[in-house]
Parts: structure tokens; sequence; C-alpha cells
């Protein structure tokens, strides 16, 4: 624990200026990779902001562990497929692959990975889960896909149920899902 607090965000307060307009995607990739870096390096989390958030944002949570796991020192190749998600292609974004390092690539690719599982972009999941070395086994992605709505999401339902991962993961039991969707709501 540290005596001075960060200048960057905490990672809830990150994601709800991002949602609510007042972060451009941009701005809140920086805070994220930036405050990640920081807590790598000085092994800090003043408010412990992600342990509690886990659930409703496995992404970040995600990227927070592996980023302190591997103590990164550069998060630019990150940053550059985190914006190519957003702001290109599915083509630009498998593009930005080649250049990350061999020893976090399937990190970043699994972090992408859930962030088109949470945001029910289901061509860029699709084409994720088509590739060799995303990792989807990770950290998240299973509770992840227990809260999509069928209803509202057909198609990130219809890519999920069609994938290896619910071949290899199973729906849970109707009791233990009733008890998830009372602390999480579907979405």
């Amino acid at each position: 624990m540290s005596s001075t607090t960060s200048p960057w965000l905490s990672y809830p307060e990150a994601r709800r200026q991002y949602r609510a307009g007042q972060l451009t995607w941009d701005e809140y990739i920086d805070q994220l990779l930036s405050r990640c870096l920081a807590d790598s390096i000085h092994s800090v989390d003043e408010d412990n902001s992600c342990a509690a958030f886990e659930k409703f944002d496995p992404f970040i949570c995600y990227v927070k562990e592996w980023t302190w796991q591997y103590m990164l020192k550069d998060t630019s190749p990150i940053k550059v497929a985190l914006m190519a998600y957003c702001n290109g292609t599915t083509p630009e974004l498998v593009a930005t692959f080649p250049n990350l390092r061999a020893e976090n690539a399937p990190q970043v690719k699994s972090s992408l990975l859930l962030l088109t599982l949470q945001e029910r972009n289901a061509e860029v999941f699709r084409s994720l889960l088509a590739r060799r070395g995303v990792p989807w086994n990770v950290s998240g992605c299973e509770d992840a896909t227990y809260r999509v709505d069928k209803e509202k999401h057909p198609e990130i339902w219809d890519a999920v149920e069609e994938s290896e991962f619910r071949k290899q993961r199973p729906w849970m039991s109707l009791r233990k899902r009733e008890r998830m969707e009372r602390w999480c709501p579907l979405r």
C-alpha cells in the first residue's frame, strides 16, 4: 500500500466516466493502461478497486491481472491493438497482432476476447475465437458468457453457444445461474 495516491482514476471511475461520455475511448484506454502500468511498477491499488469490480468488468480486471503479472514497462503495442478494436475494422485489429510481444500476445488477445464479449461485438468475437493463439479460458470469461441475454443479443449468444468454449464449458446448473443473476443481472 502506498502513502501517495495515484494520479490515475480508479478502474470503476474510469469505466463510469467512459460510459457517461466524459472520457473518449482513447482517454479511457490511456487511464486503464497507465493505471495498470503504475500498479505493476509500484504494486499499488490504493482502493483495491478491481477486486470488487471483477463481475461487472472482467476486461479491466484481466488486463490489470496480467500486466501486473508480467510487470510491463511499455504498453504501447497493447494500446495500438485496443485503439484498432475501437477505431478500426476487424482486419485492422488483426494486423496489429504481429507487433505484440510474444510473451504477452495471448493475454492481449484474451483481453480483446473479453472486451468483445462484454461489448457484445459478435463480429470481432467470432473472428478472435476462430484464430489460433487466442486463449478463451481466462479469468472472467466463463462468467461473462453467462451474463449474455439471448433476447437482447442473439448474435453474441449464438457465437458463444457455437464455440469450442461452450463445448468444453457447458452451462452451469440453473440454481447457480439464478444465484449469480441476483448479484449481477443479465444485460
